[in-house]
C-alpha cells in the first residue's frame, strides 16, 4: 500500500472535520466544560450548511433543496425577489449547475496554479535520519499527556515508495508506517 497513513490535504472529510471543529469552538469559547460538544453540534452544522461555499458561490442548504434557508417569512419573500434560482424548475436547475461547474473548474485552475508555484521536490536517502509529527495520542491510564510530549519524534527511511511518499522505521527497526515527502522534515 502506497497511500500515507496522515495526509489531511488529501482528505475531504479532514477539512470537513476541521471546519466542525472551528465552529464547535466559536460556540464554545465562553463556556469553561467541553465535554458537552455534542449538544452545539447541531448548530454548528446548521452554520456550515448555510454558510456560502467559497467553490461554488451558494450555501449547501440551497445545493441540496434548490432554496436558501428561511428563518420567517419575511426573508422568504426577500428571498423570492432576489433569486432566480428559486425553484425547483429543471431548466433553472441546469443553467445553475453549469454555473457551478464553471465557478469550481475556475477555482480548480487558481488553486492548482497556487500550488505549483510553491511545490518543492523533497527527497529523501534511505537510511537518512528524519523527523515526522508524534502520532501517539493522550492516555490518562498511562499518565501520557500528548501536549506535553515531543512534538516530533525520530525516524529513519526504510525505501521509498512512490512520488512522494516514503516507509520510515524507528531505531529498532520497526516499521513506523508510510508518510508523505510534505510530513518529513530533517530536524
Amino acid at each position: 500500500m502506497k497511500t500515507p497513513l496522515y495526509h489531511p490535504q488529501a482528505n475531504q472529510v479532514e477539512a470537513t472535520n476541521k471546519s466542525i471543529k472551528l465552529g464547535l469552538r466559536a460556540h464554545m469559547a465562553d463556556l469553561l466544560e467541553h465535554c458537552s460538544w455534542e449538544n452545539h453540534l447541531s448548530r454548528v452544522i446548521h452554520d456550515i450548511n448555510t454558510s456560502v461555499h467559497s467553490a461554488t458561490g451558494y450555501t449547501p442548504y440551497f445545493l441540496h433543496t434548490g432554496r436558501e434557508y428561511v428563518k420567517d417569512g419575511n426573508e422568504y419573500k426577500l428571498l423570492l425577489d432576489v433569486n432566480p434560482y428559486h425553484t425547483q424548475d429543471v431548466e433553472q436547475r441546469k443553467v445553475l449547475a453549469d454555473e457551478i461547474r464553471d465557478k469550481q473548474f475556475e477555482l480548480y485552475q487558481q488553486t492548482a496554479q497556487r500550488a505549483l508555484t510553491r511545490k518543492r521536490e523533497r527527497h529523501f536517502e534511505i537510511g537518512s535520519e528524519v523527523y515526522i509529527p508524534n502520532p501517539k495520542q493522550s492516555v490518562a491510564g498511562e499518565g501520557y499527556a500528548q501536549k506535553l510530549a515531543p512534538p516530533k519524534i525520530r525516524a529513519y527511511v526504510s525505501r521509498k515508495l512512490g512520488s512522494n511518499s516514503y516507509e520510515l522505521i524507528d531505531a529498532k527497526h520497526r516499521v513506523l508506517g508510510n508518510y508523505s515527502a510534505d510530513l518529513i522534515t530533517t530536524r
